[in-house]
Formats: structure tokens, C-alpha cells, sequence
């Protein structure tokens, strides 16, 4: 478990490995704000880079944002295996919303991270296995608006390894949880 705090009522980021997965942790970068951390690590003995982010809720940071990790963290690992997952806090497609303003109110954010996607070869791993299924990872506590905020997009060198993704529901937060099936498994 790697961890990047922020405040106590705001931001923060943390990687989980499943404790029976052989990982050697090689580098950590965590930004001092608790806005993404990134993990260096031999899984299994083949090298990979995590990435977990929490975006801001303001449109011109998170384009500050993602620019900024795009440029300064993101360009270091080029052609690696990774997985970058987190909090957007935007929705990227209509059918990862119902209920509240359009999507499009984010239209430049969501032109950024599909930008960052092509730079860097992500795929989605939600919408690459399941292209037409609307699910969410979030919900206001009005139950009148749901979105998927949370993502989980890998290199797109590895998306054959994907056997499923699932969004998990979490009681314990007002976030769901993402998980990638068999992604380690040789």
C-alpha cells in the first residue's frame, strides 16, 4: 500500500497491491498535494508504472492538471506498461451520466484527457470491455445524479491481458471501486 495524503477532508491517492502478488517497489513520485502518486514496481518480476490520480473540480485546473501530467510525469514513461486509474472528476461519454448539467459542461476537460489518451496510448478498460453498458462509480447523496468520475485506463500494449473490469460498489465512501481481472496473471 503507497499513499499520498492531502488534507483531511480533500483529496489524497493511494495504490493497493494484492498482498500474494510478488511486487518490488522501484520508485515513488507523489505530488505533495495528494493529487497523484506514482509507483515504479516489478509485478511478477516484469516492470510497470501505476498512476493514481484525483483530479480538481475546477475545469481550468484540471486541464492545468492534466497538462501538467501529461508533460511532466507522464512524457518519463513512454512505451511503458501503465496503468493510470483515479478520480477525473468528469465524465467522458453521455452514457457515464444520467441526471444533472450535460457533459458537455466539461467539453475542454474532456478534450484534454482524450488528448492525454492518444499522447500516451491509454485505453479505457470500462468501455473497452463493456462499450455500450452505462455504469457508474459515483453518485450525488440526492441519488438524483450518477456518473462514472472514477477510470482505470491501462497501456494499450497490454489490453489483450484484460480479462474483465469491474466496478465494485464500496460502502465505505461515495466512490466505487475499479478492478481489472488477470492483468498480472502470465
Amino acid at each position: 500500500m503507497i499513499g499520498s495524503h492531502g488534507t483531511n477532508h480533500s483529496r489524497g491517492v493511494i495504490i493497493l497491491f494484492k498482498p500474494k502478488l510478488d511486487v518490488n517497489i522501484e520508485q515513488i513520485i507523489s505530488d505533495k498535494n495528494g493529487r497523484y502518486i506514482l509507483v515504479e514496481a516489478l509485478v511478477e518480476s516484469e516492470k510497470f508504472v501505476f498512476l493514481n490520480i484525483y483530479a480538481p473540480n475546477n475545469q481550468t485546473q484540471q486541464v492545468r492538471f492534466l497538462r501538467g501530467l501529461s508533460n511532466s510525469v507522464l512524457n518519463k514513461y513512454a512505451g511503458e506498461r501503465m496503468l493510470l486509474g483515479g478520480d477525473l472528476n468528469c465524465v467522458m461519454n453521455e452514457i457515464d451520466k444520467r441526471g444533472g448539467l450535460s457533459f458537455e459542461q466539461k467539453k475542454t476537460v474532456i478534450q484534454e484527457m482524450k488528448t492525454l489518451m492518444r499522447t500516451h496510448n491509454f485505453i479505457d478498460t470500462s468501455s473497452y470491455k463493456h462499450p455500450n453498458k452505462q455504469a457508474f462509480t459515483w453518485n450525488n447523496p440526492s441519488q438524483k445524479i450518477y456518473c462514472r468520475l472514477d477510470n482505470l485506463f491501462i497501456s494499450k500494449s497490454m489490453e489483450s491481458a484484460i480479462q474483465n473490469a469491474k466496478i465494485v460498489p464500496n460502502i465505505f465512501s461515495d466512490h466505487s471501486v475499479i478492478t481489472l481481472v488477470n492483468v498480472f496473471r502470465k
